[in-house]
């Protein structure tokens, strides 16, 4: 996940991956707001998150678990 997250720092990354590697990560989220940032490669970081954890893992992190969050399920 080198490239995905340079503008985070090393350790900042370097923690993400030991999370998801434990398994430790309820959901990702963005600051998508700030314009003309990394969002630009968006499509890579979805890449390299789906290549790191697998496409379902992915859209658990991504969309289910946010979702249940919104209608205050239990993840």
């Amino acid at each position: 996940m080198g490239v995905l997250l340079d503008n985070i720092g090393r350790h900042a990354q370097k923690t993400l991956v030991k999370l998801l590697d434990e398994n430790a990560v309820t959901f990702l989220g963005t600051d998508t707001h700030l314009v003309n940032t990394n969002y630009t490669h968006m499509e890579h970081m979805i890449k390299e998150f789906k290549k790191k954890i697998g496409e379902t893992r992915f859209n658990e992190l991504s969309s289910e678990n946010p979702n249940k969050i919104i209608k205050n399920e239990i993840i």
